[in-house]
């Protein structure tokens, strides 16, 4: 046994305080796929190509250098543009691709939909809407789409590459430079030139002013969304102006920015279903509203809702009910004329039971308070477990997570096999089939899920064999049909909101430049209710007139909640990693930039498999002084090295903060760790006793440090693979925020007892050929493995410096997320990166520009590491211009990857970066 002399030491009275006011950005793992966008193309620059005659189209042949443009050239060429696109939207071979099979039977879903209508518009230079893809659902019905409707914009891509082959031949026939001398000159090597297409914004005749609006230009994503300056155009005499107060999001308007809205204008456009605001000026021959009126504004046929000013036909425009605040008025139409609708085809009677899906959300909301009203017995689904208590709350009886149950096989079950009279649905896939399962006899379904019918592979109507009907409500459409139906809506809905029957529920309000964050919290699907975007007042449209009734309190959207003002500092640390065995020689190797790599010797790993035989190991594992910890020797013998070790570094943590020992005894400190089920166990041959049972328990390596020492706060074994580390430092982090502990050791730790991590790395061809992790750099071939255990020891900043601390560094602020569907569930994800970074940045009132380093995830993967600097970048850029002012760095080029403890290392790292005011090589 090792000696334990180094687990004791003093507590030190008077310690300095050390407040560095530098701030520092530590980043973990997170995964999803890149994304490739077009360039980017100036609404107001477009030219007008010409139009070809319907006669001409079958015989129409364009000379270009003594060579034409034939029909089967346009044929052939858009077909390959078509297949090359799948090919790479699915990561598949081309030469399985049947042109006459659905492009569902592929797998192409809504998701895949828009990175596949993507591609094809990159590289057929056009734009197409993603739901192109469900009405023209394979290659042929889609080439005689697009030759049918952009045969024009495909012509010039062919004569532009016929030029390039013609230069190429008219190269090759005047050179004598010999092939191996002067590289070819091939088709590929010419750009092609962007090409500019129709423009479909409005003619404006400006009238001297500017207002802003919201703006999509193609098929894509969130980060896509513009807001643009455009000049007011002219008033006709049947058109109102307003100026908007608010506006809400819809669904439907993340549809839009993908592409998937079944009834959406061309691009570009700017999306809205409904905004409130104030009539500021008015045709010659509009009666209906005054200057001055207060106004909720109902989309047209061209949307355009969300916007600071609003022209639009004085139709279009209904009175706000006085009741209502701008941002409750513009939160309530479309859901509740939705619902509206969908009841009258349902015929809801008294004692009835009804299945609303996703109830949680605006119109799902509006569907329980009319159940309510109608006397009917509610069936209701959410996502998560904190929208279940919600309805619960307002009486919800029979509730179902439809993420993790099935809701089909509840329904049956509560109803004794009986089913439910009505279904209101917003879900799709397999969701309509179950839906439809559950219609008791004489049962409505009522189909308000916007693109699940078209998305759907096959639904089975043989269910509805008992007098059933099936309803599909798209109201926008019948709108645009009927305009009268929509004021005949309008006006049962004032009767309800008169009478108390609805009211809109709004879950968050954000500003208008925060629009793309509205967007996101939207997608997250976390809204209870409604989102809304305020238009605060430095963006109003300046023409108003009158002082508005009814303004809400201007709010700090994201001021930080109480429990979280206060930093935490961090007042102790230990660790071992690789040949380092404490945080002061990892130092000494770090500031030397010296690699602590070396050929495996534990095991042997001469198998011809193991193309890498290198890695970062602990030395020493197998010392432990058990009698120290009051462990017999017994037990001692059946502990993994994790366990072992990890409660060696806490206490050592500990004592470098000064509170090791009887201090410690009843005190509520949380222990958190970074740590997965380890190997040890497998190294015992004969029969174990039952100490090995706990001693390789992955949920007693926190344990272990809080029995010791009778720690009464949270003890949490944390698995989130690479991250591990880091989320466990974000919980302690929570808990400290929420007083639910005044202090908590956090950490990682992995040590590995067999070759078995190496064997599978290696065969997932994860590891480094060469046996270095080059971060951020062109040689990056993969990791090496590396082993580690790191403590650090958190009390809130305020106590800290109440009770005379040392303080290593401050923890500013902490966010995690995860990536959900991505093209492979190892796939890292830009996207998710910049979104958590931006969101940490703004909740914690961080500016890039103060972080001077930034101590990477950096596994030295060719794959990973771009992805993972695009994402700061464009996160940064977000809030900056400013180059040249921050480091970036992996510990894992000095120790490799240390898998659960990886993120904990680069804390330490920074911590000693900070103590010795100086940037590691």
């Amino acid at each position: 046994s090792a000696p334990s002399s180094s687990l004791y030491r003093k507590h030190a009275n008077g310690a300095s305080k050390s407040l560095l006011p530098k701030v520092m950005a530590l980043y973990g793992k997170n995964n999803a796929p890149i994304q490739f966008e077009p360039e980017k193309q100036s609404v107001s620059e477009s030219v007008s190509l010409p139009a070809q005659p319907v006669s001409q189209q079958k015989t129409n042949k364009r000379q270009r250098g003594g060579t034409s443009v034939t029909d089967q050239m346009i044929e052939d060429h858009v077909r390959t543009m078509i297949r090359e696109s799948i090919a790479e939207a699915l990561k598949m071979d081309e030469e399985l691709i049947q042109d006459d099979q659905s492009f569902s039977e592929y797998g192409v879903d809504s998701i895949i939909a828009v990175s596949l209508i993507k591609i094809i518009n990159t590289k057929c230079n056009i734009t197409l809407q993603t739901t192109v893809l469900f009405d023209y659902n394979n290659v042929d019905k889609l080439v005689r789409y697009i030759i049918q409707e952009h045969k024009s914009a495909i012509i010039p891509l062919l004569q532009e590459n016929m030029s390039a082959e013609e230069m190429k031949i008219e190269v090759q026939q005047e050179t004598k430079l010999s092939e191996q001398n002067k590289p070819k000159l091939t088709f590929n090597r010419f750009k092609r030139k962007p090409l500019r297409m129709p423009s479909t914004v409005e003619n404006v005749e400006p009238n001297g002013s500017f207002y802003r609006r919201v703006l999509i230009e193609r098929p894509g994503g969130i980060d896509d969304l513009r807001v643009v300056e455009s000049p007011v155009p002219k008033l006709k005499e049947d058109e109102v102006r307003i100026a908007v107060r608010a506006f809400s999001l819809n669904f439907g308007d993340l549809l839009c920015v993908k592409g998937l809205y079944p009834t959406m204008p061309p691009y570009p456009f700017t999306p809205g279903f409904e905004s409130s605001g104030v009539v500021v000026e008015i045709g010659s021959s509009v009666t209906s509203v005054r200057v001055g009126d207060e106004v909720i504004i109902g989309a047209g046929e061209a949307f355009g809702g969300q916007a600071t000013m609003i022209t639009c036909k004085a139709k279009q425009v209904i009175p706000k009910p006085k009741s209502l605040t701008f941002e409750e008025a513009c939160a309530l139409p479309t859901v509740a004329i939705t619902m509206i609708a969908a009841f009258r085809r349902a015929q809801l009677k008294k004692g009835e039971k009804i299945l609303i899906q996703t109830a949680t959300g605006g119109t799902g909301l509006i569907a329980v308070q009319l159940a309510k009203y109608y006397g009917a017995e509610i069936y209701a689904t959410a996502g998560s477990q904190h929208k279940l208590e919600y309805l619960k709350k307002l009486g919800v009886p029979h509730l179902i997570n439809y993420l993790e149950t099935d809701f089909e096989q509840e329904i049956m079950r509560l109803t004794q096999g009986k089913g439910v009279d009505v279904v209101i649905n917003t879900l799709s896939g397999d969701a309509i089939q179950k839906g439809l399962n559950c219609l008791a006899p004489g049962g409505r379904y009522i189909e308000i899920a916007m693109t699940a019918l078209k998305s759907a592979k096959t639904i089975d109507l043989s269910v509805l064999s008992n007098n059933q009907t099936f309803h599909s409500v798209d109201l926008r459409k019948q709108g645009l049909e009927n305009p009268e139906i929509l004021r005949d809506y309008g006006n049962e809905m004032f009767q309800l909101v008169e009478k108390k029957v609805i009211q809109p529920t709004i879950c968050k309000v954000f500003p208008f430049d925060q629009i793309k964050e509205a967007y996101r919290y939207l997608e997250n699907r976390k809204n209870i209710g409604k989102i809304v975007v305020s238009i605060p007042d430095q963006y109003r449209y300046e023409k108003t007139t009158v002082e508005e009734n009814n303004s809400i309190e201007k709010r700090e959207l994201h001021s930080l909640p109480s429990m979280q003002q206060d930093s935490i500092a961090i007042i102790g640390m230990s660790g071992r990693f690789g040949k380092a065995n404490s945080v002061h020689e990892l130092w000494k190797y770090l500031a030397n930039g010296t690699e602590l790599v070396e050929e495996v010797t534990r095991w042997d790993l001469s198998d011809k498999d193991m193309y890498c035989k290198h890695g970062s190991l602990l030395e020493d594992i197998d010392q432990f002084d058990p009698l120290f910890f009051n462990i017999s020797g017994l037990e001692a013998t059946y502990m993994d090295p994790q366990q072992r070790i990890f409660l060696e570094e806490a206490w050592k943590a500990l004592e470098d903060a000064g509170y090791a020992g009887s201090g410690m005894d009843g005190r509520l400190c949380g222990v958190y760790v970074g740590c997965s089920g380890g190997d040890y166990q497998h190294l015992f041959r004969d029969q174990a006793p039952p100490q090995a049972f706990w001693g390789n328990a992955g949920s007693v390596i926190p344990a272990r440090i809080a029995y010791y020492l009778n720690l009464q706060g949270p003890a949490v074994a944390v698995d989130t693979a690479c991250s591990s580390s880091l989320v466990a430092i974000h919980l302690a982090c929570q808990s400290l925020w929420s007083n639910e502990t005044e202090m908590a050791l956090a950490g990682g730790v992995f040590i590995q007892s067999t070759p078995a991590f190496f064997a599978a790395s290696n065969r997932a061809g994860m590891l480094s050929p060469t046996g270095h992790c080059y971060t951020f750099d062109d040689r990056a071939d993969g990791f090496v493995p590396g082993e580690g255990v790191g403590v650090v020891v958190l009390k809130r900043l305020r106590d800290a410096i109440a009770d005379g601390d040392h303080i290593y560094g401050v923890i500013r602020g902490s966010g995690i997320n995860q990536d959900g569907t991505t093209n492979g569930i190892t796939a890292p994800s830009a996207i998710s990166q910049e979104r958590l970074e931006r969101h940490v940045y703004d909740t914690f009132g961080i500016h890039p520009e103060q972080i001077q380093m930034v101590e990477a995830h950096g596994t030295g993967t060719k794959l990973g590491d771009p992805i993972e600097y695009g994402a700061l970048t464009r996160a940064f850029r977000h809030y900056t211009d400013k180059k040249g002012y921050c480091a970036i760095g992996s510990i894992k080029t000095n120790i490799g990857h240390a898998a659960a403890a990886a993120g904990v290392a680069g804390l330490i790292k920074i911590l000693l970066a900070m103590k010795h005011r100086q940037i590691p090589p």
